[in-house]
């Protein structure tokens, strides 16, 4: 299209307004005596938006230094329930001589500043020992929210707490004397299992934190360094001194990971099964759901997009904008609204392929939010889709449009965070594509 040198002043002075649909284009132009006749601005957002809820098989959840302990339940995701595995080791060769005495065993963690639920409710953390290996996918060794490891029924300890997840406080949890008193022994025994890596790795495979069965929160604890520990104190029979304690650390944080679970009976996803089967929103009273942990994604469809091409002949996009309204009344402050989103491509299967980024930084491309805090009707998420519609507008062949909404992905694997949106059907909270379209007759 030729670029006129008014287009500047075109766009102040006009203001079109049309409406496509899959059988036909109405056009409604304001100011047509302002510019010439030949030039024309239309707006569009009536373009029609599938909208479906799908469930991704498995995500990643190893590696990202944070383990989601606890539970939580809502009205439309149902009860979340997230529990922590990891491996600890030895912090070099632990060797004692004689005199050492045993005074007790501690699990010591961090909270990671992460929380999801209501922390102000009592909840309870087990620890368990594991009795399998713990070991992440013979492809390439990731640990998924789905994988399972067997542990021993009995707890090495357990907590009865109100979370602080804001404080820099430690969470202690005071652990069995009959497996301290065990480490101590073959310490002094100088056991090859307290000098030898591999060796105490296959005596002591991990540890399992498991929620209660209270409804609260879900929190986050740091799984790295020397920030998740187990301390065996102890003192010298022999001297008199301050205690003395050795940390078992965790030594390889990719197999440190979080099973996450859902319990959806009763909901309106009860029925997610399989990803490339998703529920139409149209049978969830106009909305979908984005949640992070379980693998709930907003999967989109556009199937008339290039009507926007009948517009004229000779035409350009200028800006095309996909805008998310959260349902009001789905958030709060123990369910709170996310930071931001991303949007990715997708096959006829479901599956996530490359996010869409921006042309600019080559980032996957992120959403102006905009929160109404005086009556919550127009808080929202609006992304800049211009690159993405002008490659879907200029293809020669129709090409699969589909595109799936979640949080940016890092946070998508280490969070249980969710999202209520409302569909194209919505009348309260619509879904909908902007398009500003020039068209020059």
């Amino acid at each position: 299209m030729r670029k006129t040198g008014y287009l500047l002043q075109l766009l102040l002075l006009c203001f079109g307004l049309a409406s496509c649909g899959p059988q036909e284009t109405e056009e409604h132009l304001l100011g047509e005596n302002l510019i010439e006749n030949s030039t024309s601005v239309k707006l569009i957002d009536t373009l029609q938006i599938r909208t479906s809820t799908i469930l991704l098989d498995s995500l990643r959840t190893s590696g990202y230094n944070r383990m989601l302990v606890g539970q939580y339940t809502d009205p439309y995701m149902g009860k979340t329930r997230a529990a922590g595995y990891c491996k600890v080791g030895l912090n070099g060769i632990f060797q004692l001589d004689k005199y050492a005495e045993f005074d007790s065993l501690v699990l010591i963690t961090h909270y990671s500043d992460y929380f999801y639920g209501d922390t102000t409710q009592w909840q309870s953390i087990s620890v368990h020992r594991l009795n399998e290996e713990l070991e992440g996918s013979e492809e390439d060794g990731t640990l998924y929210n789905n994988h399972q490891f067997s542990y021993e029924q009995e707890p090495l300890g357990q907590l009865d707490f109100q979370a602080k997840p804001t404080k820099e406080d430690e969470l202690t949890i005071r652990l069995s004397d009959e497996l301290g008193r065990e480490f101590l022994e073959l310490a002094k025994a100088h056991e090859e299992k307290m000098e030898d890596f591999e060796e105490f790795e296959d005596y002591f495979q991990g540890l399992a934190l498991v929620p209660g069965d209270e409804d609260a929160s879900v929190i986050g604890l740091t799984c790295q360094d020397t920030s998740f520990k187990m301390r065996l104190y102890y003192h010298n029979t022999n001297e008199v001194d301050e205690d003395r304690y050795y940390d078992f650390t965790i030594k390889n944080t990719s197999l440190q990971f979080s099973n996450i679970t859902s319990e959806r009976s009763g909901t309106l996803v009860e029925d997610l099964k399989e990803q490339r089967y998703g529920i139409d929103s149209r049978d969830m009273l106009n909305s979908a759901y984005i949640q992070s942990g379980v693998g709930l994604a907003a999967h989109i469809e556009i199937p008339y997009v290039k009507n926007i091409l009948k517009l004229g002949d000779k035409g350009g996009l200028m800006k095309a904008q996909l805008v998310f309204y959260p349902i009001r009344g789905s958030w709060n402050e123990h369910q709170y609204l996310p930071g931001s989103l991303n949007l990715y491509l997708s096959d006829d299967r479901n599956r996530i392929l490359e996010p869409i980024v921006s042309s600019e930084t080559g980032n996957p491309i992120e959403p102006v939010f905009y929160q109404d805090d005086e009556f919550d009707e127009d808080t929202r998420f609006e992304f800049d889709v211009s690159n993405y519609i002008n490659y879907l507008l200029n293809e020669s062949t129709d090409t699969d449009n589909s595109l799936v909404v979640i949080f940016p992905l890092s946070e998508f694997s280490s969070s249980v965070n969710r999202l209520v949106l409302g569909d194209h059907y919505n009348s309260d909270f619509k879904l909908k594509l902007k398009v500003t379209y020039v068209v020059q007759e």
